[in-house]
């Protein structure tokens, strides 16, 4: 499932090999928990594994002590060194450096005085750690693929330690470093600032959720036939292709003995997922609940609040209404959902990124804890009610026209500001509305009519070319005494050219995942 990632697959590979040519340039893998990360890089390293010029070690810092740490560093390393060199290894220390001592001497020698001095709780630098290291790479002449994942709990090392390490990263040319992390805001910023000058310029890679061609891709190999092409983009728009979401669920559909899976069944299979205790989804789903509230003090609100905005009360100003509380605590309760990853912001909207999560909390937990359903068929039946009722707004939403289906958005707009990439822009309350062809007949001009300026808007399915790009801006030099928001929107991948010469033309760029990302904002389903 994980091998869709080309991209993210290509860019990893070219890094290594220029490190094995002798440049170096560490990477950070950041994407959401559950994404695939430590398994994209087991993926990755198990193909690299028989070079001769590298070897992977990889550390876990997840409830590491830094002694811990230690012994995980020399295990990993000894136990893929013995390996390699005899296809065969231990997982114990002790045994693994008798197993090496004869293959390299002074390597194990210095492992052992830096575990002598930790065995008798004697405090150590970083310095004999990072000997044991540097020795290993003049006794064989091999480079390290260093792999620490969740980096951002360095933090809870002691300062000088980590002052050591940062250095060390520095100055150590024959270790690649991978960083890897779930905590996407705080990697980010750590990276950035913290990180930046000490660390040098890590490389980021998003491994985020799987496009809507990879997610097709990987549910046509897996069910091909047993489910109808509809289902299956249903499925892609339930789990926004977070792949962890759709290998379960495509296990539980290949485990039914049907040949066929039909509507009524799919949503069957799902509801058991999402509602049987025993599930892995609800598992999943309530132990994030837990953690959620393990972040506040005052856990008053947090439920319904979580189920509003699940529910599709996005804005601020809906919230407060709705909740009757000052803005302040809002404000306050809002803030910590960001920082720990449970929301995401896109200007004036508040949205849970993970859909399915999302549709479990306005379903599944909002019916636990304010409707009186005891018995659980009574609460399979209603959430296979809200799951129907979610594939047929789906199903016609998918059957409407791509043109339509966006000019129906616009219509939505109501004074918000929506962030896409790193513009931010406002999206007025259209009083009127008009569509004008273009030259090019696949494009249309949509002109929206505000309060106090004009929309205007290019809306093109297939990639545009440099002349949809200025007939687009020319038309719009009719309104510049209007002071028009200009936006051209295609729905498929546009080339570096188009986008540079929409930026040369002070417009905004928008492609299929902003669309999306606007649809799901206004609580409309995906064009996939």
């Amino acid at each position: 499932m994980f091998l869709t990632r080309e991209e993210e697959y290509k860019t990893l590979d070219k890094r290594v090999n220029s490190f094995i040519e002798g440049y170096r340039q560490n990477i950070a893998l950041i994407g959401p928990t559950l994404s695939g990360k430590t398994y994209f890089i087991e993926q990755f390293l198990e193909d690299k594994y028989l070079n001769e010029k590298t070897l992977p070690v990889y550390a876990d810092l997840e409830y590491l002590s830094f002694s811990e740490f230690v012994r995980i560093i020399f295990t990993c390393l000894l136990f893929n060194f013995t390996k390699k060199q005899k296809g065969r290894s231990l997982d114990n220390l002790d045994l693994l450096i008798l197993e090496s001592e004869k293959s390299i001497p002074k390597t194990t020698e210095k492992m052992k005085n830096t575990l002598g001095l930790l065995a008798l709780s004697q405090k150590i630098n970083f310095d004999s750690v990072t000997e044991v290291l540097d020795e290993f790479i003049s006794e064989t002449q091999i480079k390290l693929l260093l792999v620490v994942d969740n980096f951002t709990l360095l933090k809870d090392f002691p300062k000088k330690l980590v002052s050591e390490f940062t250095k060390y990263i520095i100055a150590q040319k024959n270790i690649m470093f991978i960083f890897i992390s779930g905590k996407i805001k705080e990697a980010e910023l750590i990276l950035s600032q913290e990180l930046n000058i000490l660390f040098g310029s890590f490389e980021k890679i998003y491994l985020e959720n799987l496009s809507h061609q990879e997610a097709l891709y990987c549910i046509d190999t897996r069910l091909q036939d047993k489910l109808d092409a509809n289902s299956k983009k249903f499925l892609i728009e339930l789990t926004d292709g977070f792949p962890f979401y759709l290998e379960i669920i495509i296990q539980d559909l290949l485990d039914s003995s049907s040949e066929k899976i039909d509507s009524r069944l799919l949503v069957t299979r799902l509801s058991n997922l999402l509602i049987d205790p025993g599930s892995c989804l609800y598992q999943i789903f309530m132990n994030k609940i837990n953690r959620i509230k393990l972040s506040f003090k005052d856990k008053f609100l947090i439920n319904p609040l979580l189920i509003l905005i699940a529910q599709g009360y996005t804005r601020k100003k809906d919230l407060l209404a709705l909740l009757k509380i000052d803005s302040q605590n809002l404000n306050a309760k809002l803030a910590k959902l960001l920082e720990i990853n449970t929301l995401n912001k896109s200007g004036s909207f508040y949205f849970i990124p993970d859909k399915l999560f999302s549709f479990w909390v306005c379903s599944v937990f909002k019916i636990g804890i304010t409707a009186p359903l005891i018995f659980h068929q009574d609460r399979k039946a209603s959430i296979e009610n809200k799951l129907l009722a979610r594939l047929e707004e789906f199903k016609q939403a998918d059957s409407q026209d791509n043109l339509q289906r966006f000019i129906d958005l616009v219509h939505l707009f109501k004074d918000d500001t929506v962030k896409t990439g790193k513009k931010s822009i406002s999206l007025p309350h259209i009083k009127r509305l008009k569509i004008v062809p273009a030259h090019n007949e696949e494009m249309k001009f949509i002109i929206g009519e505000a309060k106090e300026y004009y929309l205007i808007l290019a809306f093109k399915e297939n990639s545009p070319e440099d002349t949809d790009i200025l007939e687009f801006s020319n038309r719009c030099s009719y309104f510049r005494n209007k002071q028009p928001k200009k936006i051209f929107i295609t729905l498929k991948k546009a080339d570096v050219t188009a986008k540079l010469l929409a930026k040369e033309k002070r417009l905004f760029f928008w492609e299929r995942e902003d669309v999306n990302l606007l649809l799901r904002l206004y609580n409309q389903p995906s064009i996939i």
